[in-house]
């Protein structure tokens, strides 16, 4: 399987409540239906009749809808997985072959911010540490698109025709009620 030439880093920074930060940051794994996706939003609707799609064997459908590209194949969340135990499950790693989470427990964040530069894009998401999340401990983020079924982006989206951008596994991160956990995503092409 060739690989996409997208490169990237995940930052994960954590502000407590008394200003002090904590940072880690890795690289990230983009997942091999990443080109379909960046394909499917170069089709104008002038060359499409009706919904159809990019197969590839094994892998999901990406939709390439009749009104050309829209925000159903761009990316939009952030979801991240956690546990509330003392370490990162057993077994929890991602590849470029992934399609779906890790973790059962999963938050979904609408990506917040965004920086652009000459070759990549970086994506932002805060997540504010309340009392009832305090004892979540984050191990596990990934990219998805809106899917065909969100072209509005909405805050609490239709996960089943998500698809997974990149995916990245981590150290265990949380906070104490009051700090915030910010996921800063790079994605680049290189030059």
């Amino acid at each position: 399987m060739s690989k996409t030439p997208l490169v990237g880093r995940v930052e994960i920074t954590v502000v407590d409540k008394t200003g002090r930060v904590i940072k880690s940051s890795r690289p990230n794994t983009v997942i091999v239906d990443a080109s379909r996706v960046l394909l499917a939003q170069l089709i104008p609707s002038s060359l499409t009749s009706n919904n159809s799609v990019i197969p590839r064997s094994g892998r999901p459908d990406v939709e390439i809808p009749s009104t050309g590209p829209n925000s159903g194949n761009s990316i939009a969340y952030l979801i991240v997985g956690y546990t509330t135990g003392d370490s990162v499950p057993d077994g929890a790693a991602a590849t470029n072959l992934d399609t779906e989470m890790v973790s059962d427990n999963t938050y979904i964040a609408k990506l917040q911010t965004l920086e652009v530069s000459s070759n990549s894009l970086t994506f932002g998401v805060a997540i504010n540490v309340t009392s009832e999340t305090s004892n979540r401990k984050y191990f596990e983020a990934a990219l998805y698109t809106a899917g065909p079924d969100n072209t509005s982006i909405p805050d609490s989206p239709n996960v089943e025709n998500m698809l997974m951008f990149a995916h990245q596994v981590h150290s265990l991160v949380s906070a104490p009620e009051g700090s915030t956990i910010n996921y800063s995503w790079t994605i680049a092409i290189p030059e």
